[in-house]
């Protein structure tokens, strides 16, 4: 049969993981393992053996998976062989990288792709030489087995046909790894006694393998594909006093003679150490060497993988639950159905012969056999059941349950074993959990089946086993349990699954072409981490766990439905018969499954159904309205669908399929089947019964059938919302009767149809839908309807639970007295003594023999709990009856335990007093226990949270009615439940529950001690679990010592489940939080909102939950996979991503190679990251690097010459100034990507690089005296990574541009200085102490050194330390302030720096000769003062510390920082000169912080709050603003005259209003293009100017007048307009600004206007300094090139409206005769293109064409032209006029359209982008491109562009179009009259808004 196409088949291309199996170069087909356990040091000793057979001659390594980090020793064939051991896991990303919690994005995509290599192996194991896969001929024909060809020629491509000849293979390998664990942290679990909190526990272990977690205690292939057969031999300890001496040996039993107990103390130290492994147990005999020990030997003969194999040790009991025959079975034709399956017990106990006869045992630690008699009891059955349905026995020789401690899922399956929880374990008293356990116990059986015996292809296809196990344990529990059971769960599942179905990828998470076609714009929605490494029980707790192991088997259930009752049986026999023949070697697929299903159930339609609900996720919500026609005598049912998870990618667009629609006539009842196939569509369903006055009468139906109608006296009389009609057309209406469908059903009818529906038909499904009906429609018909339902007894008890909790809803909308009569009193009267009085009530002793009657008892407490009055509480008639219900509980006599009956009156009575809205604001208060002991909680630091009764706003805790009773009570019930514990501490959880309930509501105060007491190690594990969730909704992480207690229990706990827990939990807090966050914004409320942001505000600054959290994702050590996942989704909703521009975070650069383009580069190498250094290696297993292809040379370019060890020893003047260089070139921006050497990884590097070379290779050398002392080759070196870099990467790469800027800094910088220091040697000056109060005779250094683009740090930024006596310092050298410049960023604030002895000297001779009177002195301190005392100046008071603040990019940013106490320091030492030097301090440290914290950051708004105070502050004391030029640590000279005038102080009052001004932040410093990643502004922005500039110059006196001052800030404006297109931020900012600033110059009454249109007054006026208002302007100041810095000069806006009517000078025309391209012009084009090449038509044309792609293109196209290109002639000054750019980008146009054809893709994109170049090349300069020639039209019968026309062509072909153009041009500009070839150009002179002519010529 062929293949139908589908687009479920196979995973799609676009899909994030790739799912297919990876293929190896052998094959594993056997594994031997020899253990030892060792209890006392909890360590794993060892080795394995695998044997491994070639399937390829050239086999040179051998991968193998590992997490066992100490490898011992690696042979292979007895060889001793080379290993590199390296797993990417450990850690995920580089430490040397400087990453932290906000990189969560890069860390995702790291530890996804680390997954996928962790698969491939993290142990290479290299055969040794002589080892060599051995060809050996195998002469006897081995037929392949004949299979279908229908399932031959699926997917799974190891079907072959059958093969008669001889087939080569190679001789198997044995390989042997040692290797030794200690201290597993995953994959091996250590259980032992406590001496502090669990003393009795018994020492056991086991492994699991959630996680795969299988590698982390052995080395294996740790995949389910991998399948072999298996020995075990486990080395133990013999008895259990070996195991541990010192608990239960003889010395203990010395140490505690005086016990009474130490009879029982010796038995428990001779209990043996058994071992347990789901193979067969062939032997078990002592250790030959050592009598303590003994060795037990399992074999596994059926083929099994490592997560497979499970082991358990410890002193275990254990019994023989079960037995079966080991024989194939089939399922025949006649044996369809389930039912014919008897519940009895082992139906092969009888077979004859002993070893075809498997056994199955339970074991359980001492003391608990009882308890695991009774739990597996039941096993037997479900043996008998499974095998008989599926025809196939167990398929494993043996089948061992063992219960165990502290287990992170409550069942863990292995091959013939299951691992089950001690929790799970049942007493005969115990009603609530039987059904839990049993559920559990069905599933980890059918586990054999389908998950180990039957596994699944690749982990998209996890839900198909997990689906096939939950559908078989539901037909055992409805064979078990009943049909209503099954049937009312299976409805609950359904609307759970609905619920989840939210943002959720399919079950099968792919993307199928139909979802491509309705996205295309969107991204793929599947998350790599559940598509790889996801399994259910994995992560069993999250809602992706739930939502597959629900879905899955309802799936299954509804294609049972489609296909037909019984053929699922059929399905899963051939299954499992297909895998017993090897067919199926690779695992179970989607795909096979389905392919089989339609071949054995002849359904050929099933490809749109697992479309819609396997390849598609979502469910369908139906929404049916119904009318009746009389005419026609039809009901009309109109209905449409939506999905529940719809309008994301992966969602199905329609639900299609057959459903039925039951009607109920007054006579009969009638289904008619519809096929929805449409999203909305009307149905008119045919009435049969004739209409007319009935009166309704008991009628009988078919044969089978229940009666239709009832006597009319025996309806349910009551008042209803709809009012009943005396006619009855029909009785009620039922949809989907027969439960087909997984959706919403949205469907409204008659309040008195549902009460008829649910007192007459008896089907469960129909009861659930009317009473969840009902339980919306309140009146006094529905109340009397749900009471009378109540109280039959003959109802399913499930239904009659959900009928009190809807009748406690609806009768809370009545009268009071309704809920006692339908509720209290039925409830008095059967479980309370009659005579007792209203004052005390007495309940009558507990009796649980009725199982349901059990169960309503308890739904009715809840429902009188939920009964509501004013004020939002239960009556106090209820909760004084709960109370008393509680008091009075009497459990005598009762042969059930009553714990679980106490918890739900706990809760209940909890409920009652708690608002259903809460309408009481949280309360965070501590109380002190009034009793016991809290010494074991001292450490915790809770002052933060206030003590007391009483709240935090002082008021008192409520008085409501007997809430301090119930308080008492639930305490006395916690006590006791200490004293005697309940079953599972359920008693104490409920209070806990309850306690948290009140505290939250504020109605007691909260006690954190209560819940650090019961979170501690050593209580039960769901009560540690509650406490530690009420510490986090308490906000206890707000406390430093709570906060690094709970993160301790996420990385050291012993329990593994905690750990999980923990991680989780912390999770959905911030995620919870977020959501309600959300909401709040949304809907105006302001207190939940602001609650949100400070607990967000706080814990995303708490460095040190920051700095945990990071380190246990990215520690070296194992941690669990799924506490990475939570810990990562909790970095993910509290913090916030790190800027993608910042140096820690930056995208890793695309590298390009100028070599043949088959040859690509890796990318993998990050620049955040400073290619780390590759891990060494050995031969004998030390950590190597990931990739060893190819040999890498050392890196430290050793003269060949020279040995090392004759290297002489460095000079050490040469070894401080080259410290000192290398130490420049470090602190550069851009010398990121060449600190360190490129990753060994990148092997295209090093084919292309012969000389490697960096910053740390080259300091290497230093050290080693490589260079002799030689400059010159020191710097030879330096040039050589120059050198590397241009020719490897391409000239616009990222990286190219970050070397040409350093190369700049290291020529013009760097030498100069390095050879002044090295020239000149220096004199040594003794500085004697300073104590001595002796002078240093060190110079003073002089401004001029100062370079002008260091960053400048101020003398007092650092607190120096007082010099030592003799200390020797150069008399000459570098200035101070260069020589703190080269210091590393991280060390300006580090207050360990050692400071030059010249520094004191510096800061003397300031404070000598300048300094404040003592007015302003005093002045400066006061406002010094208030800022400091200010409750927000927390932020400024210290200098910021980068390291603790985990704030790596600080000092990229702020490039001159400034604090408070340097502020301090600086008044204290007299430092300041002027109070302005003050005031810019405080403004330069205001400008630092809005620079670094994003606006809507709380730093931010802190911070201008604090601006706003500061302007306050510094306006009281009458002090004037001005801010000299901020850091400068040499004297200013004096100012100038002018600026002591009155015109020169209101300028300065200007210029502070605009540092100040909120829009100034981006013009506060000058612009730095590597810091924001603009390189290409130094080319468009020739005069760069900012406010610190200007403030430079108008304190060192350079402004002569205030035109001078005016020219700098309209430059500034017009530098803004120039770069920034309109729109952006920075440009609205600079409008604004600009605004503000004509504003303050004409308010201060100057006499020139301000600049109108953003051109500088320097290009208006000469340097002369005529005025704007002269009549003749003077030529401008040029720029280097000659051009004048003008931009907008038209009078008109690029709207057309007319700009101010102030004079500008007109824009140079472009046809001058110039060299060049003006400024101005250069600038329109650079915004030309930028715009044509952000869009995305052009990315086509970005870069040349690659020959390789197209051979063809430049045979055809001989002047190939790209964007790129243009730039680069654009940079390099190749166009002298604009048209000669607008000639190229024609020519890139017809080649465009001469090369693809018309409506192709590539033609299209060059019709967008030509449009658009030729409306920006308008708006830029006012005309047509080409300067008046004539605009070619594309038609759709032209192929060819007219731009490209030749010579030849344009002589004998006629221009057809003549353009004429009306351009308006500037005001002052003469008019010009050109006329060219086809076309003509008219300017004129009028100023009207532009208008173009087209005219055309014949």
């Amino acid at each position: 049969m062929q293949k139908q196409p589908s687009a479920s088949d196979d995973i799609n291309s676009k899909t994030a993981t790739k799912t297919s199996v990876p293929s190896k170069p052998f094959q594993l087909s056997h594994q031997r393992v020899v253990v030892e356990f060792d209890f006392d040091l909890q360590t794993i000793f060892g080795y394995v053996v695998l044997t491994v057979t070639p399937l390829v001659a050239d086999l040179s390594e051998i991968r193998l998976n590992s997490g066992v980090t100490s490898i011992l020793k690696v042979s292979v064939e007895h060889a001793d062989a080379k290993f590199i051991y390296d797993n990417p896991l450990n850690p995920v990303i580089p430490p040397t990288s400087r990453k932290g919690v906000q990189h969560f994005n890069d860390y995702r995509q790291q530890y996804t792709y680390a997954l996928q290599e962790a698969d491939e192996g993290e142990l290479v194991i290299t055969l040794p030489k002589g080892v060599t896969p051995v060809l050996q001929i195998n002469d006897t024909p081995v037929p392949v087995p004949e299979v279908d060809t229908f399932v031959a020629n699926g997917t799974n491509g190891e079907q072959r046909p059958p093969v008669k000849s001889a087939i080569p293979t190679y001789r198997p390998l044995s390989v042997r790894v040692d290797f030794e664990l200690v201290n597993p942290t995953a994959g091996v679990q250590f259980v032992l006694p406590d001496p502090d909190v669990a003393p009795d526990r018994y020492p056991h272990a086991y492994t699991y393998n959630q996680a795969s977690s299988a590698r982390c205690w052995i080395p294996c292939l740790d995949r389910w594909q991998e399948r072999c057969t298996w020995e075990l031999q486990v080395i133990t300890p013999r008895k259990l006093r070996d195991a541990l001496p010192s608990v239960f040996g003889a010395e203990a039993m010395d140490m505690d003679s005086e016990n009474v107990e130490n009879d029982e103390w010796e038995d428990d130290g001779n209990r043996d150490i058994i071992v347990v492994c789901g193979g067969e147990l062939m032997e078990q005999v002592v250790h030959p060497d050592n009598p303590a020990k003994k060795i037990t030997t399992y074999t596994l003969s059926s083929v099994a993988s490592a997560p497979d194999v499970l082991l358990a040790i410890g002193p275990f009991e254990n019994i023989e639950v079960a037995s079966w025959a080991r024989h194939s079975g089939h399922v025949s034709d006649s044996d369809d159905e389930a039912d014919d399956i008897p519940m009895t017990a082992n139906h092969s106990s009888t077979h004859d012969h002993a070893h075809d006869k498997g056994t199955a045992y339970a074991f359980c630690l001492p003391g608990r056999t009882e308890e695991l008699e009774y739990t597996t009891s039941i096993l037997t059955q479900m043996i008998s059941f499974c095998e008989r349905y599926l025809g196939v026995p167990l398929p494993f020789p043996t089948y061992n349950q063992v219960f165990v401690e502290d287990t992170y899922n409550a069942v863990t399956t292995g091959a013939g074993m299951a691992l089950l929880s001690t929790n799970l374990l049942l007493d005969e008293d115990i009603i609530d959990q039987t059904f839990e356990t049993m559920r559990l116990l069905i599933g980890a059986l059918t586990a054999q089946w389908f998950g180990h015996f039957v596994a699944p292809k690749t982990w998209a296809d996890t839900w198909l086993t997990v689906g096939l196990c939950n559908y078989l344990s539901g037909l055992f529990l409805e064979r078990f349990f009943g049909r209503n059971e099954y049937k009312f769960r299976l409805k609950k599942d359904m609307q759970r699954v609905c619920e989840l179905d939210v943002n959720q990828p399919p079950l099968y998470p792919t993307i199928t072409t139909d979802d491509l076609d309705l996205f295309a714009e969107q991204t793929s929605m599947v998350d790599p981490l559940l598509l790889h490494h996801f399994h259910p029980a994995d992560d069993w707790a999250s809602v992706r766990a739930e939502f597959i192991s629900l879905k899955a088997g309802i799936i299954l259930y509804m294609l049972e439905t489609r296909v037909g009752k019984g053929s699922m049986r059929k399905v899963l026999n051939k299954i499992l018969v297909t895998t017993k023949a090897d067919e199926l070697p690779n695992g179970l697929s989607t795909h096979q499954f389905i392919r089989t299903t339609r071949k054995l159930t002849g359904k050929l339609d099933l490809k749109t159904f697992t479309d819609q609900w396997i390849y598609g996720s979502g469910c369908p919500r139906f929404t049916f309205q119904y009318s009746f026609n009389k005419k026609k005598m039809v009901i009309e049912f109109k209905y449409r669908q939506d999905n529940t998870n719809g309008g994301i990618l992966g969602s199905t667009s329609k639900f299609t399929g057959p459903f039925t629609i039951r009607v109920h006539e007054p006579t009969q009842t009638y289904d008619t089947e519809v096929l929805l196939e449409d999203l909305q569509k009307q149905y008119d369903i045919q009435y049969h019964t004739k209409y007319r006055r009935i009166r309704r009468k008991t009628v009988k139906g078919k044969k089978g059938a229940e009666d239709q109608t009832v006597p009319e006296e025996e309806d349910a009389k009551g008042e209803w919302n709809d009012e009943e009609p005396d006619r009855s057309t029909f009785d009620w209406v039922r949809l989907d009767p027969d439960n087909e469908w997984l959706c919403v059903m949205v469907f409204e009818q008659p309040d008195f149809m549902w009460a008829t529906q649910l007192k007459r038909d008896k089907e469960v499904y129909a009861q659930y839908e009317a009473l969840s009906a009902l339980a919306k429609l309140p009146s006094q018909g529905t109340v009397m309807a749900l009471a009378e339902f109540l109280e039959d007894k003959t109802v399913y008890y499930g239904l009659r639970v959900e009928a009190a909790l809807a009748l406690a809803k609806c009768a809370s909308e009545q009268k009071h007295g309704v809920t006692t009569r339908y509720l209290l009193t039925p409830y008095r009267e059967k479980y309370c003594y009659q005579d007792a009085t209203e004052d005390i009530l007495l309940p009558r002793s507990n009796n649980f023999n009725d199982l349901p009657e059990y169960y309503v008892q308890k739904a009715m407490v809840t429902a009188l709990a939920s009964v509501r009055e004013s004020p939002d509480m239960a009556p106090l008639l209820y909760r004084e009856f709960l109370l008393n219900l509680l008091k009075f509980n009497d459990n005598t006599g009762n042969r059930y335990s009553d714990s679980y009956f106490v918890a739900n009156l706990i809760a209940a009575l909890c409920n009652s007093f708690v608002p259903a809205v809460t309408q009481v604001p949280k309360k965070v208060v501590t109380a002190v226990p009034r009793t016991g002991d809290t010494s074991d909680v001292e450490e915790f630091d809770l002052s933060m949270f206030g003590e007391g009764t009483t709240t935090s706003t002082g008021a008192k805790v409520p008085n409501i009615p007997l809430l301090q009773d119930a308080v008492e009570e639930v305490e006395r019930y916690r006590t006791l439940d200490r004293l005697i514990p309940s079953y599972h501490n359920s008693v104490t959880v409920a209070c806990l529950e309850a306690q948290l309930k009140w505290m939250m509501v504020g109605m007691v105060p909260v006690n954190l001690v209560l819940f650090i007491q019961h979170a501690r190690y050593g209580n039960f594990i769901h009560v540690r679990l509650i406490a530690i969730d009420a510490l986090l909704m308490l906000d206890a992480l707000m406390s430093p010592t709570v906060a690094q207690f709970i993160l301790n229990l996420v990385a050291e706990d012993p329990v593994p489940y905690v750990r999980y827990h923990v991680a989780k939990a912390i999770a959905e807090l911030v995620f919870v939080m977020d959501e309600e966050s959300r909401a709040a914004g949304s809907s105006g409320s302001e207190s939940a909102l602001s609650a949100w942001d400070a607990l967000r505000y706080h814990l995303s600054t708490r460095q040190d939950i920051a700095r945990d959290i990071w380190r246990m994702m990215n520690s070296g050590t194992t941690v669990e996979h799924r506490v990475r996942i939570n810990l990562l989704r909790f970095c993910e909703y509290l913090y916030e991503p790190a800027p993608e521009g910042s140096y820690a975070s930056s995208p890793a650069p695309k590298i390009k190679l100028k070599i043949p383009l088959n040859k690509r580069g890796d990318d993998s190498a990050s620049e955040d990251e400073g290619t780390p250094t590759a891990r060494k290696g050995t031969s004998k297993g030390t950590e190597v690097p990931r990739t060893m292809k190819i040999s890498i040379k050392p890196r430290i370019a050793k003269p060949p010459s020279t040995p090392a060890l004759d290297l002489p020893k460095p000079d050490p003047r040469f070894l401080e100034v080259s410290k000192k260089t290398l130490l420049s070139l470090r602190n550069h921006p851009a010398a990121a990507p060449f600190t360190w050497p490129v990753d060994s990884s990148n092997t295209h590097y090093y084919q292309v690089i012969k000389r490697p070379m960096d910053l740390h290779t080259v300091d290497s050398n230093v050290k080693a005296g490589v260079y002799r002392d030689n400059m010159n080759t020191l710097f030879s070196d330096i040039r050589q990574i120059f050198k590397n870099c241009f020719e490897y990467n391409l000239e616009d790469s990222a990286v190219y541009q970050k070397a040409k800027q350093l190369e700049k800094y290291f020529d013009t910088k760097v030498v100069p200085q390095t050879m002044s220091a090295w020239n000149e040697p220096p004199e040594p000056v003794v500085v004697k102490n300073e104590v001595a109060d002796q002078p240093v005779p060190t110079p003073e250094p002089s401004p001029a050194r100062l370079p002008a683009d260091l960053p400048v740090v101020p003398a007092s930024a650092l607190p120096p330390p007082p010099p030592q006596q003799g200390t020797v310092v150069p008399r000459e050298g570098p200035p101070l302030t260069e020589e703190l410049s080269t210091l590393p960023a991280q060390t300006a604030h580090d207050h360990h720096v050692t400071v030059p002895a010249e520094h004191v000297a510096v800061n003397k001779e300031v404070k000598k000769e300048v300094g404040l009177s003592q007015d302003e002195a005093k002045k400066c301190k006061r406002v010094w003062k208030a800022l400091f005392s200010h409750h927000l100046s927390h932020w400024f008071r210290t200098p910021v510390d980068p390291v603790a603040l985990n704030l790596p990019t600080y000092f990229e940013v702020v490039k001159e920082p400034m604090d408070l106490s340097t502020i301090k320091q600086k008044l204290d030492q007299g430092i300041y000169s002027s109070p302005s030097e003050f005031e810019s301090d405080v403004r330069l440290m205001f400008s630092n912080s809005l620079k670094f914290n994003p606006p809507g950051t709380q730093v931010n708004l802190d911070t201008r709050t604090l601006i706003a105070e500061f302007d306050k502050e510094w306006k009281s004391k009458g002090s004037r603003a001005g801010s000299p030029a901020p850091g400068l640590a040499t004297p200013k000279p004096k100012a100038g005259a002018w600026k002591s005038t009155p015109e020169g102080k209101l300028c300065e009052s200007i210029l502070v209003k605009l540092q100040s001004h909120i829009d100034g932040f981006p013009f506060l410093h000058p612009v730095d293009p590597v810091a924001l990643n603009i390189p290409q502004y130094p080319t468009i922005v020739k005069r760069p100017m900012d406010l610190s500039t200007i403030r430079k110059k108008f304190d060192n006196g350079v402004y002569k007048d205030s035109e001078d001052f005016r020219s700098d800030v309209d430059l500034m404006l017009h530098n803004c307009f120039l770069f920034n297109l309109p729109g952006d931020a920075v440009h609205e900012a600079g409008k604004r600004l600009e605004s503000f600033f004509k504003k303050e110059w004409n308010a201060a009454g100057f006499k020139g206007a301000a600049s109108r249109d953003g051109t500088p007054a320097s290009a208006r006026a000469s340097p002369a300094g005529k005025r704007a208002g002269s009549t003749k302007a003077s030529p401008a100041p040029t720029t280097a090139r000659g051009a004048t810095p003008i931009a907008r000069t038209s009078a008109t806006a690029s709207n057309g409206a007319p700009r101010h009517k102030t004079p500008s000078v007109p824009t140079p025309s472009y046809e001058t005769d110039e060299s060049h391209l003006s400024v101005a012009d250069e600038a329109k084009i650079r915004t030309i293109l930028i715009r044509v090449r952000d869009m995305d038509e052009a990315f086509i044309f970005r870069e040349p064409v690659d020959p390789a792609v197209l051979p063809d293109y430049y045979r055809r196209i001989k002047k190939p032209m790209d964007l790129q290109t243009m730039r680069k002639k654009l940079d390099k000054e190749k166009y002298k006029t604009p048209d000669e750019f607008a000639k190229d980008m024609k020519q890139m146009f017809a080649n465009c359209f001469d090369y693809n054809p018309q409506t192709s893709y590539g033609h299209n994109c060059g019709l967008a982008i030509q449009k658009v170049f030729q409306a920006e090349w308008r708006q830029q300069f006012g005309k047509e491109a080409g300067s008046g020639t004539a605009t070619p039209v594309e038609t759709s019968k032209k192929r060819k562009s007219d731009y490209a026309e030749s010579p030849s062509e344009k002589k004998t072909k006629p221009n057809p179009i003549k353009l004429r153009t009306s351009v308006t041009p500037v005001p002052g500009e003469k008019s010009k009259k050109k006329e060219k070839k086809g076309a003509e150009v008219t300017e004129s002179p009028a100023p009207k808004p532009l208008k173009l002519t087209l005219k055309l010529k014949k």
